[in-house]
């Protein structure tokens, strides 16, 4: 608002609701069923803030100023009071268009050929106690759970997608592929 209250006005405030506070306190416990009745205040307007003095406002003088600029505050009758609780809807959300995908499959795979993946040849397994770990030395033979001349596991970052056979190319080792897993058990196997 415009209008700005001397410090007289407000001491006055402060000191009118001091006394509303005490007479509140003294009175009996049926007076919350009688009229309330607020006398209007109204503060003398100030020309200009610079008149208030170079004393800083306390926090009380400010919550005084700011009730007597907002009105004489009337609680809600008791019946309200009663009546009041947190207020339960139920909200409908708009329903989603369903989003389809594209029918190009190669512009999805373009997305992803940049992507390294850790190819592992599994040759077998073995499955021993520390101390068997321990024995073994150089020239010891581990035995693994695969035969010779069965197919080897191809493993595309920890996931079985192929079977192949071990062949040698100018002294490197390498693996031919003979199958390739089915989409169906590769399902299978990431979910177990």
């Amino acid at each position: 608002m415009a209008d700005e209250l001397d410090q007289d006005a407000i001491e006055a405030l402060i000191a009118q609701q001091a006394a509303e506070a005490a007479a509140a306190a003294d009175a009996p416990a049926d007076a919350e069923d009688a009229e309330i009745v607020a006398d209007d205040v109204v503060p003398e307007p100030v020309a200009e803030a610079e008149d208030l003095g170079d004393a800083p406002l306390t926090p009380d003088e400010i919550e005084a100023l700011i009730a007597a600029e907002a009105g004489p505050a009337v609680p809600p009758p008791s019946s309200a009071l009663a009546t009041t609780g947190p207020l339960i809807e139920e909200v409908a959300f708009a329903e989603l268009p369903p989003v389809r995908a594209p029918i190009d499959e190669r512009a999805d795979i373009d997305l992803l050929l940049d992507v390294p993946l850790e190819i592992t040849v599994e040759l077998g397994q073995a499955r021993r106690t520390i101390r068997e770990l321990l024995e073994l030395g150089q020239g010891s033979i581990l035995h693994l759970t695969r035969h010779a001349g069965e197919p080897v596991d191809v493993l595309v970052n920890g996931q079985h997608i192929a079977r192949g056979e071990v062949v040698v190319i100018d002294e490197n080792f390498g693996i031919r592929v003979t199958e390739v897993v089915s989409p169906a058990d590769r399902l299978r196997t990431m979910a177990a």
